[in-house]
């Protein structure tokens, strides 16, 4: 047993990275700490810059940006300013990091929070502008000022990266509106996202200069002029807007845009026109949700992803010869397996698209006492590729996946995915077992490999299994995933697989494990 006097203890080792090491050399700085073995008594606590006149404390004569890297890990600029109470060479840094983290800071106190940093870095007159400004504040206060002003300060600070969220307190009312709150002028940075709960600013773009370094802007919530604003946006190649309201002109129009995400948008009130016009010449991405009616000038996309549950207006597509890939989310199966529900307009949208090289559909069972908006009765989208993926609890998914597998065209490559299976699902969202009969058939003539993963070893499985091996005549490759590795049945469950795959020696079929 160690005796009660004093004891040295080796309690913080600091060893740099290896980029670390090349600019500050391959020393590692050490701690020590005396004071008795039980870490009880004053004598534990290390001891502060010039406190008592003593000595700095060691960790105190690291180099700066080795404090800064420290304090970064913190990933809370709150708890870094609280370092610099412990030791006074800590004091300050917080406002020289890369990357700031304002959350859960008060709306009466963000202003202020700015304006210190702000005051910090320009006393520090060193180092690059953060690269990151996060603020996320909820509550009390706002204040049409209050906003404009924590956008001005933020915009001085020049932040390669602005996060802004503001979540007003919930109220049965409808959202408080701000009428024109002006966004400065942010030509430095790169991206913006703004995100506004149970509030609805009007953004206007500043009255002169552009966003020159902009490439991409995520807005969730509020009102939005995108006609005046993306102009002044040269470099934008991301725009993301989520349950905002789009002033009058209803149109998006940018020659550099790349990718733009749709999920449902409202129009001003008093626009007369409401259909969205998007002219986009290099967009390769589009999601939609919710769309209410649009016409694409978008001769460059390469890939379409849709939310089937949502409403899709009168959409016209002028030239979509470059779609290559095609993604539905939420196509949805009721309790039968062989229907498949979905939102207005879905079905006539798709029938305006070319011949594709991908196929993914997400596969989900309708909820209990849900009213389908209607059944898919015509054919898919010829593919080369299809990718099935199930969200659902439920085993017994031959019905839906066989009932998509009649529709699909020109296959020659097949993915089939359950998400997260269980043993059992949930009685409620469980579509009924599905029987292979033994003379069906799925005209299957182009199919050379098949991958299926998570394959629980319910009965549905190997059914589909068995159906697609006896249908794909020119299969050339099988490989199953198995999961439930710790499941009593599993070795049973192998050695059945293996017992299929013998009957069919033309086929390369392979077994792995999750």
């Amino acid at each position: 047993m160690p005796s009660s006097s004093a004891a040295h203890f080796s309690g913080v080792a600091i060893v740099p990275s290896r980029a670390e090491r090349g600019e500050w050399g391959s020393t590692t700085h050490t701690l020590t700490i005396k004071g008795s073995p039980h870490g009880c008594g004053p004598e534990m606590r290390p001891r502060l810059a010039g406190a008592d006149g003593g000595a700095e404390d060691r960790i105190s004569g690291l180099p700066t940006e080795l404090l800064l890297h420290i304090l970064l890990r913190l990933r809370c600029a709150r708890a870094a300013a609280r370092a610099g109470l412990v030791c006074r060479r800590w004091r300050g840094l917080w406002a020289l990091l890369p990357e700031i983290h304002l959350r859960g800071v008060r709306p009466g106190s963000v202003d202020a929070a700015l304006a210190r940093l702000q005051a910090s870095r320009a006393a520090a007159a060193e180092g690059a502008p953060p690269a990151v400004l996060s603020v996320e504040t909820r509550g009390f206060g706002f204040s049409k000022r209050l906003v404009a002003s924590w956008l001005c300060r933020a915009a001085r600070l020049a932040p390669g990266e602005l996060k802004l969220s503001v979540a007003g307190p919930r109220r049965p009312d409808a959202p408080l509106w701000w009428r024109d709150i002006q966004l400065p002028c942010f030509d430095r940075t790169t991206a913006i996202e703004l995100t506004q709960r149970n509030f609805c600013f009007h953004l206007a773009p500043p009255p002169a200069g552009e966003f020159a370094m902009l490439e991409r802007l995520a807005l969730t919530g509020g009102h939005f002029d995108a006609a005046a604003m993306l102009p002044r946006c040269p470099r934008l190649r991301v725009l993301e807007m989520a349950h905002t309201t789009l002033a009058s002109p209803f149109a998006i129009h940018s020659p550099s845009l790349e990718e733009l995400v749709l999920v449902e948008l409202d129009i001003a009130v008093g626009t007369q026109n409401s259909q969205l016009d998007i002219v986009a010449p290099v967009l390769k991405h589009l999601s939609l949700s919710s769309i209410e009616g649009a016409s694409l000038s978008t001769p460059n996309l390469e890939k379409l992803s849709l939310n089937c549950r949502r409403r899709l207006g009168k959409i016209q597509l002028t030239d979509v010869r470059q779609l290559r890939e095609l993604r539905l989310f939420e196509l949805r199966f009721n309790r039968s397996g062989r229907l498949m529900s979905f939102g207005h307009g879905v079905e006539s949208f798709m029938q305006q698209l070319p011949d594709l090289h991908l196929l993914g559909i997400e596969l989900t069972p309708t909820q209990p006492f849900e009213v389908p908006s209607g059944f898919w009765s015509r054919k898919l989208p010829k593919t080369s590729i299809l990718m099935l993926q199930l969200s659902t609890d439920c085993n017994e998914f031959a019905g839906p996946v066989l009932h998509v597998l009649r529709m699909v065209k020109g296959m020659e490559e097949l993915t089939i995915h359950v998400k997260s299976p269980k043993e059992t699902g949930s009685p409620g969202y469980c579509c009924h077992p599905y029987e292979a009969q033994a003379s069906e058939e799925l005209s299957l003539l182009l199919l050379k490999k098949v991958e299926f993963k998570g394959f629980t070893g319910a009965k549905s499985a190997f059914n589909v299994l068995k159906l697609l091996l006896t249908s794909a005549k020119a299969l050339e490759e099988m490989t199953v995933t198995l999961c439930n590795k710790d499941s009593p049945s599993y070795e049973r469950e192998k050695q059945q697989l293996t017992n299929i795959f013998n009957r069919y020696p033309n086929v390369k079929c392979q077994l792995l494990d999750a």
